[in-house]
């Protein structure tokens, strides 16, 4: 049996579903016209990072691992750009996903932004959580079964992530 919280939250699943709807209309990286490749953007950044939950790039290893219970990825905010003279950069998305039965401590990335903020909590009575700053280098700890969303608010152009 599946127990689904969103239904514990102000307004139900319907109120949940039109906040996600506004994050995807808000946030470009959630909009994509092609499927994501791995490969460096007009920032040099790649389109999608997959990440360990200490914070640095999966290698192939990392992706055997069997016994696995979560995830980490960050969506380029810049994936959708042509050109780096194009308006302001929109922000990159670092999802955070614990699928384990124990708590999880994520360390936030290095090199992509100087400061992120949570807007997506699923395991507050909103879905959205308190709103709170994270820094590289920091901690995001999800209970069980849960998962995380946060929005980059300082880019790192200068720094490359290869």
């Amino acid at each position: 049996k599946v127990k689904h919280r969103v239904f514990h939250y102000p307004g139900g699943l319907v109120d949940f579903v039109k906040f996600l709807t506004s994050l995807r209309r808000r946030y470009p990286a959630l909009r994509r016209a092609r499927f994501l490749t791995g490969q460096p953007v007009v920032d040099g950044t790649p389109d999608v990072v997959w990440l360990t939950p200490q914070g640095v790039e999966k290698t192939e290893e990392d992706w055997r691992f069997p016994d696995a219970r979560c995830l980490a990825f960050l969506l380029n905010g810049n994936a959708n750009r042509t050109a780096p003279e194009q308006e302001k950069s929109p922000p990159h998305l670092l999802f955070l996903l614990n699928a384990h039965f124990d708590e999880m401590a994520f360390v936030i990335p290095a090199g992509y932004a100087a400061r992120w903020e949570l807007v997506l909590d699923t395991t507050a009575k909103d879905g959205r959580g308190e709103r709170r700053e994270l820094t590289p280098g920091q901690a995001c700890n999800l209970p069980p079964k849960s998962m995380a969303l946060l929005l980059s608010l300082v880019a790192q152009p200068s720094e490359p992530t290869t």
